[in-house]
């Protein structure tokens, strides 16, 4: 569960996990390709960004690094869970 929050240059996102973990980042919303990073802060301490590839405007999925060095996946849109945060 969340909000995401954009201007023509800028984006913030905020999330909420079932186990209580805050997720919080920033994006680029002015780029136009299916591909987008989003740099993210959790609060237990992690952090990193993963590369979200757009479907459509509602679902997408992604890959990414965390700063401890795991690794992390994200699926958005309808079904979609959040895996490894």
């Amino acid at each position: 569960m969340g909000s995401i929050t954009a201007t023509l240059t800028t984006g913030s996102y905020s999330l909420h996990s079932l186990e209580g973990k805050t997720i919080e980042g920033t994006y680029k919303p002015e780029t136009m390709s299916t591909g987008r990073i989003f740099s993210f802060n959790i609060s237990d301490g992690r952090s990193g960004s993963v590369m979200i590839n757009s479907i459509n405007e509602v679902s997408g999925y992604g890959l990414g690094k965390l700063n401890t060095g795991e690794k992390c996946k994200i699926t958005y849109g309808q079904g979609s869970v959040v895996n490894e945060l």
